[in-house]
C-alpha cells in the first residue's frame, strides 16, 4: 500500500493519498481550528470534496484511548479520546494538532487518526490504533505521519528521553527528543509495513506554516489532521 504526497497548491494544507483513503494536514492559511464551528467543518469538508460526510472528533487528553466510529450517528464531540478509526465512508476522523504528532492509520477496511504527543507515544497511543484499525476489520495497515515538532527545534528535559531510551539512540538528538523518528519505529516494532513521513516542522518551518504551541504558546491555533476512506 504505497503513499504519494500531493502538496496543496495554495499552502492550506498539505495531502496523502493511498490505496483506499486519503489524508490532510491542515496549515495556518486555512484558519485556527482549536474549537473548529460548523461552517468552519462544512467549508474544509466542501474544499476536499467530502461534503456531506460526518467528522468525528474528541476531546484529546494525551492518553491512549482510541475509538472505533462505525457510523455518522457514532460520531459524538466531547468524549476523551486521542484518536479516531471508522470504517464508515460518511465518517471524517480528525484530530487537532499543534506540534504533537498526527498519524494516519488505513487499511482495506478502516482508515483513523491518532493525536501523539512524547506522552501518548511513551503511554503506547500508536499500539492502541493499530489495534483498533485491527479490530475494525484487519488487513495490513499503512501510516503516514504529518507535521508536527522535530529533534531541530523539539528540546526535551530528561523523563522525555528516558521514556523512548529503550528504541535506540536516534531516539535522541543532543537535548531534543526525535519525535518522528519514534512514531516511525513504534509503527515499524507494531508491524505497519508502509510509514510514510510528509510535512516539515511545525516548529521552525517558514512561514510559519504550521501552528505551533512550543514556538506561539497560550496564544497558538491548532490545525486539524483529517484521515478519511475513500
Amino acid at each position: 500500500m504505497a503513499a504519494q504526497v500531493t502538496e496543496a497548491g495554495d499552502d492550506t494544507g498539505l495531502g496523502v493519498t493511498v490505496e483506499g483513503g486519503a489524508c490532510w494536514f491542515t496549515a495556518i492559511p486555512a484558519g485556527d481550528f482549536t474549537d473548529p464551528t460548523p461552517s468552519q467543518l462544512e467549508g474544509l469538508a466542501a474544499g476536499l470534496g467530502l461534503a456531506g460526510r460526518t467528522f468525528s472528533r474528541s476531546t484529546q487528553v494525551h492518553a491512549t484511548d482510541v475509538r472505533v466510529v462505525l457510523s455518522p450517528a457514532e460520531a459524538v464531540p466531547g468524549e476523551e479520546h486521542d484518536g479516531q478509526v471508522t470504517t464508515s465512508r460518511e465518517v471524517v476522523c480528525a484530530v487537532r494538532i499543534a506540534d504533537c504528532l498526527p498519524v494516519a492509520l488505513f487499511s482495506p477496511s478502516a482508515a483513523g487518526v491518532i493525536h501523539a504527543g512524547w506522552r501518548g507515544l511513551a503511554a503506547g497511543v500508536l499500539a492502541e490504533g493499530v489495534g483498533a484499525m485491527e479490530r475494525a476489520g484487519g488487513g495490513p495497515v499503512s501510516a503516514v505521519i504529518g507535521p508536527g515538532a522535530h529533534a531541530c527545534c523539539y528540546e526535551a528535559g530528561d523523563e522525555v528521553h528516558r521514556a523512548f531510551a529503550g528504541l535506540g539512540g536516534q531516539a535522541r538528538s543532543g537535548t531534543s527528543a526525535d519525535l518522528p523518528w519514534v512514531a516511525g519505529e513504534q509503527l515499524r516494532r507494531l508491524g505497519v509495513g508502509v510509514v510514510a513521513q510528509v510535512g516539515g516542522c511545525t516548529i521552525c518551518t517558514p512561514g510559519p506554516l504550521w501552528h505551533s504551541h512550543r514556538r506561539d504558546g497560550p496564544n497558538a491555533g491548532r490545525s486539524l489532521a483529517l484521515a478519511w476512506r475513500s
